[in-house]
């Protein structure tokens, strides 16, 4: 008996907003990629330039949104060659001219410089950047 093929399975992630193609907007941009629509007027996706999708899509109105917090929240990471706090403060300035709220200010760790925001909806994002120098 042959054995049964996995179906290919992808993995995205999937915000809940009540403005899907504003927050795909937002995250398309921290991506330098484009929003696209989905679905539905209500559905629109973002493919990063690796490949993995988010999702962004308007619950039911039957359904409250989903409670917000920092237990899946996506992290965008960048490398520098360069002095990675700096780097991370152009990139949270940038986030917040385009709507992204900063939660606390850009601090330097061991594995790089780090910084907490809020999305335009409110959700929990992590800024991350990497340097030559951390990952020895």
């Amino acid at each position: 008996m042959a054995a049964l093929q996995p179906p290919e399975r992808q993995l995205s992630w999937v915000l809940a907003s009540p403005e899907p193609e504003r927050l795909a907007g937002f995250y398309a941009a921290l991506l330098g990629v484009d929003a696209r629509a989905g679905f539905s007027s209500s559905h629109w996706l973002v493919t990063t330039t690796a490949g993995a999708d988010l999702q962004f899509y308007r619950p039911s109105r039957q359904r409250p949104l989903a409670a917000q917090g920092r237990a899946w929240s996506p992290c965008f990471s960048d490398h520098t060659e360069g002095d990675p706090l700096q780097q991370l403060r152009c990139w949270c300035d940038w986030a917040c001219q385009q709507g992204a709220q900063q939660l606390d200010a850009p601090r330097l760790e061991p594995f790089g410089a780090e910084c907490w925001l809020k999305d335009p909806d409110g959700n929990d994002v992590l800024l991350l950047v990497t340097s030559a120098a951390s990952s020895r």
